[in-house]
């Protein structure tokens, strides 16, 4: 008896200040309590870390950036720090650099908090939002109503990211599939050559055993001989695009980067090495290239370099700016070349 009562205090001391300093989740209460229960709602980018994840408190602290305030005084277009929750009750955070949210924000309960909101302690509270097009207030007279067309525009969103994981996926399992299927299925049938038919039918006709033999010893030359040069020709493989970059020059604000031409045609792969060069200056630019050589390492670039300029990503988050624009040459006998921009939705780590 004795020793069980030993045992349960030893837990009480390990668990009591977990217990005491834990925040407990509510179950979601509906959208309209959500709404009259938070302080705040805003829609938001997790722009850096300023704390580790996994706290007692289940809080961890970030800058964020305010692109819409749907309820509450939180200036928009602004900075603020912000105690953030998990609420949905998984272990990995959705708290990743660059990631939107909309969020119910609670005012802090203690002076001695770090900051002067958090999350508010009910599953709901925060939602993840597509990265693109948040700069564009909400539809909707009322609070509910924007509340509501935020969630449905996060319900397409998220449903065409599951999509995209699941086809990609079945496409790994397809090619290893289709793979398989090519290694064991028989090579495909092809027309016989004329000549070979009339090797045949010289064979049919000689009625002389050792002609005969002879003839069919030519034959099979042939067939192995033209057997061969149809393996090659259907056995040719399809060019597999070569995607890859290199960090090739950092001066100021700008980073110039080689990129092959195979990866400046894909969106997700730029989207990638976006995410990877990506840093915490207020101001940054990124520059590709699609000629080793050709990219500077300092500016200003020579009409040359201009003429293999293919893009360039920019950021201030001073101002909320941020624009990737495809670069064309319009001029290229110009000094300097001529060159237009195109606009595309694309940012580190995601894009449509």
């Amino acid at each position: 008896m004795k020793n069980r009562c030993f045992a349960a205090i030893i837990l009480l001391a390990v668990f009591a200040p977990l217990t005491a300093n834990s925040v407990p989740i509510g179950h979601c209460p509906g959208l309209k309590k959500l709404i009259d229960s938070a302080d705040a709602i805003v829609v938001l980018r997790i722009d850096s870390h300023l704390s580790d994840f996994g706290g007692p408190t289940f809080y961890s602290t970030h800058e964020c950036y305010i692109y819409q305030t749907i309820k509450g005084d939180i200036p928009k277009n602004a900075r603020i720090n912000l105690q953030l929750m998990n609420t949905e009750g998984s272990f990995a955070t959705p708290y990743a650099q660059g990631s939107t949210h909309l969020m119910f924000l609670m005012k802090k309960a203690t002076e001695n908090e770090p900051t002067e909101y958090r999350t508010l302690t009910f599953k709901g509270a925060q939602i993840l939002l597509s990265p693109l097009g948040q700069e564009k207030p909400p539809q909707g007279t009322t609070i509910e109503e924007r509340v509501e067309n935020v969630i449905k525009d996060a319900i397409a969103y998220q449903a065409e990211e599951h999509h995209k994981k699941e086809r990609f996926l079945k496409g790994m399992l397809g090619r290893q599939e289709a793979a398989e299927a090519s290694a064991s299925a028989p090579a495909p049938s092809q027309p016989v050559p004329q000549s070979l038919v009339k090797d045949i039918a010289k064979c049919a006709a000689i009625r002389n055993d050792v002609e005969r033999l002879a003839a069919y010893d030519k034959l099979a030359q042939d067939l192995a001989d033209s057997g061969a040069k149809r393996h090659t020709v259907s056995g040719t493989a399809k060019r597999e695009p070569k995607q890859e970059w290199k960090k090739i020059g950092s001066f100021g604000a700008i980073v110039t980067v080689y990129m092959s031409p195979d990866g400046l045609s894909d969106k997700h792969y730029i989207a990638q090495v976006l995410h990877t060069l990506r840093s915490e200056k207020s101001v940054q630019e990124i520059w590709f290239f699609d000629d080793k050589s050709r990219t500077p390492t300092g500016v200003p670039m020579t009409d040359q370099q201009m003429l293999y300029w293919r893009a360039k990503y920019s950021i201030n988050r001073n101002t909320g700016h941020e624009k990737f624009v495809f670069i064309r040459i319009t001029d290229p006998k110009a000094s300097p070349p001529g060159i237009r921009e195109e606009k595309a939705d694309i940012r580190p780590g995601y894009t449509e």
